[in-house]
């Protein structure tokens, strides 16, 4: 037994390389889980064996044809697949990946010539994690940013949303309480800057809660059906829908989160320097948000929250200011005022953070709504059937 692991440890290496036999990369980012980011990051065998977890079931995630939306088919793939394409996927099918016994022996992706100059050699890993990330990452990012668009919320106020499958487009409970506040409003999808790639134009979209519409004030969540063509006709299947994850520990403190917003009501913009997750309420099962400290601004209500794997974490709601143990608001200048004088200062605010409601806690909640409060039976049992639908897509079991 290697004396880099303790007994623990090297039990799970050993769990590890039995399930990905034949997988050498996966192999090796076990190897180092257990002998390096584990053992800065967890102090007990029972926090080792939640890490070990998390970490092998983002592995088995890389093979999981959930992830096929952010990879992007080639022309070739494409006219190789032809018709056998799976019609419930979108039209961003994953391509062929090579199996290792494809690949030579002596190819081994951690090696490089070594280098005997010690002046050469002097290189590191500074941080506790290693941040390096494959360049395909800038690629998944562009792919889900184009699910996001601009909710106009009546003729006034304006928010974020994203497509999330079936037509379907998640945002919060305050921009859509009930289904009347729909009427007026639309979803602008392509308003962003794209000087480089593919431009693939504005185009708005009406609402349609007749077929779909729920909203949860807990939560501060409120899924709206789309209709299928813009304003002037434009599919709203070309754009990419992003698949949510039921799972827990998708992300852990101090990591980085990316938020793709409309923020100000402007042209699609991301944050992701600067941008990490400072805390999470987890004490019991209806504790539901998280905290990060990256930027945003009006319009950005109902803007997704990612992981570094461009995984949702949470659905973003508000700000939450610096409060004193008495609950007075502390401005820039450390005056303390009332929550009452909140709207007259919020330019004046020392903001702690933002805040969102963790994804895992929404799909739990859709999951038991029994859409009550619909007002013909036709209609809540469309309303469910949809919602099961959404939730096996996302491979989430469905409550009888």
């Amino acid at each position: 037994m290697s004396e880099d692991y303790s007994k623990e440890e090297y039990e799970m290496l050993l769990e590890v390389i039995k399930d990905f036999k034949g997988k050498r990369k996966l192999v090796k980012r076990a190897k180092k889980v257990i002998s390096g980011a584990s053992r800065k990051q967890v102090d007990s065998p029972e926090r080792v064996q939640k890490f070990y977890d998390r970490e092998k079931e983002r592995m088995e995630g890389s093979l999981n044809r959930n992830y096929s939306i952010y990879r992007v088919m080639t022309p070739d793939d494409a006219e190789a697949v032809g018709d056998d394409i799976d019609p419930s996927l979108p039209d961003t099918e994953i391509a062929p990946q090579l199996d290792d016994a494809a690949l030579p022996d002596d190819i081994d992706d951690d090696t490089s010539p070594i280098e005997t100059d010690p002046d050469i050699t002097l290189e590191s890993i500074i941080n506790e994690s290693n941040d390096l990330l494959s360049i395909e990452t800038l690629e998944i990012g562009m792919a889900v940013s184009k699910s996001i668009g601009l909710v106009n919320v009546g003729q006034l106020r304006k928010g974020t949303g994203f497509l999330i499958g079936h037509n379907l487009m998640m945002t919060n409970w305050h921009n859509f309480k009930i289904k009347s506040d729909t009427n007026t409003s639309s979803l602008l999808m392509g308003f962003e800057d794209n000087d480089v790639g593919e431009r693939l134009g504005k185009a708005e979209y009406d609402f349609d809660p007749d077929r779909f519409f729920y909203s949860n004030k807990e939560n501060d969540v409120a899924i709206v059906a789309v209709k299928p063509k813009s304003r002037k006709g434009v599919a709203l299947e070309k754009y990419m829908h992003i698949p949510l994850f039921e799972r827990e520990g998708k992300i852990i403190i101090g990591e980085p989160v990316n938020i793709i917003q409309h923020a100000g009501g402007h042209r699609k913009q991301v944050v992701f320097h600067n941008s990490n997750l400072v805390a999470l309420s987890n004490k019991s099962e209806k504790d539901q948000y998280c905290y990060y400290d990256g930027d945003t601004k009006k319009g950005s209500s109902g803007s997704p929250v990612f992981n570094k794997h461009w995984e949702v974490i949470a659905l973003h709601r508000k700000g939450v200011p610096e409060t004193t143990r008495f609950g007075k608001i502390v401005l820039k200048d450390n005056t303390k005022i009332d929550r009452s004088e909140m709207m007259t200062n919020m330019h004046k605010i020392k903001w702690a953070s933002n805040q969102g409601v963790r994804i895992s806690r929404i799909i739990d909640n859709l999951k038991k709504e029994k859409f009550e409060s619909e007002e013909t039976e036709l209609v809540m049992q469309n309303y469910k059937t949809l919602r099961d639908d959404l939730l096996l897509s996302w491979g989430v079991q469905v409550l009888t």
